[in-house]
């Protein structure tokens, strides 16, 4: 699709995947973590985009929650290859 090389597409597409990976990774340890996500979804836009994220407790002023989506992508790839194995066994 052409729109992908377009503007900021690629970066937001990426941002939103990453916050959402983090924010559902705490919510996925902690349930009561789903309080503040929903907290943060009635700001609306009321804070800039960076403040959301970090109040619904993603710090996107370090590079933390990349390393932490490219580690849990990571882990859905080994999952997948083991399942994959266990399937040609």
């Amino acid at each position: 699709q052409p729109h992908y090389c377009m503007g900021l597409y690629p970066y937001t597409y990426s941002a939103g995947l990453t916050i959402g990976t983090a924010i559902a990774n705490q919510i996925e340890e902690n349930p009561e973590h789903a309080k503040v996500w929903l907290d943060t979804l009635s700001k609306g836009g009321s804070m800039s985009a960076k403040d959301l994220a970090i109040h619904a407790g993603c710090d996107v002023s370090t590079d933390e929650p990349l390393k932490q989506a490219i580690a849990y992508v990571g882990h859905l790839v080994d999952q997948l290859e083991s399942l994959t194995a266990e399937l040609k066994a």
